[in-house]
């Protein structure tokens, strides 16, 4: 996480020397779930995100609109080990790096306000998060495949790194401040599995700040 911070904050200040209102902090809330060949009762998760946007214009109004963030994705769900145990209900964390590659439409509506239209690719990776069980508190960590799957300290590789998909959304100008909210799509399957299809949904709740 401190590596995270300091490859933000190195970021900000590289960008804010040519910032004229195109450098944005963003951050927020997700909802976020999983569809494809989940467990039963998959609903959203509130997760948070943060990171920045850049705005380089292309023609009047248009922009270029690469970023950088941090957001915490997964799911709820239960499970079950074998027909005669009881269902688990279990908490997905999936900690990843995000860059969104978007092109982001600007109507200006006065000197204080705008209408913003963003759509584009994103690509993610993952580098953290854990899975916990309920009852029990049972957790497991991802990403640290061994040879058997599973390591003694717990880790599993139940989802592979790379997620790419897309990021569609809607906001507001007001003055230095932005107020939105994106949905993505993701198009990989996540889940190492081979007989299971997992692939993210994340909806997001944005506020934001023009540096």
């Amino acid at each position: 996480m401190k590596k995270i911070i300091a490859l933000l904050a190195l970021i900000t200040i590289s960008l804010s020397a040519f910032s004229q209102k195109d450098l944005c902090f963003r951050t927020g809330l997700n909802l976020a779930k999983h569809r494809g060949d989940v467990y039963p009762k998959n609903t959203y998760k509130i997760g948070v995100n943060a990171g920045f946007t850049y705005d380089l214009e292309i023609v009047d109004n248009l922009f270029f609109r690469p970023g950088l963030c941090f957001t915490l994705k997964g799911t709820r769900d239960q499970i079950k080990h074998d027909n005669n145990s009881p269902w688990i209900k279990r908490s997905i964390n999936q900690n990843e790096i995000e860059f969104p590659l978007l092109i982001a439409y600007k109507i200006d509506i006065n000197s204080t306000y705008a209408i913003d239209f963003q759509a584009g690719p994103y690509f993610a990776y993952g580098f953290g998060g854990h899975q916990i069980h309920h009852p029990g508190n049972f957790k497991q960590r991802f990403y640290q495949r061994h040879k058997d799957g599973v390591d003694q300290n717990g880790s599993v590789q139940y989802f592979k790194r790379l997620d790419i998909g897309v990021n569609f959304g809607a906001g507001i100008d007001i003055s230095r401040f932005y107020v939105g909210v994106a949905y993505e799509l993701g198009f990989l399957n996540i889940g190492d599995f081979k007989e299971r299809v997992i692939k993210p949904n994340c909806l997001m709740f944005n506020v934001g700040y023009y540096l």
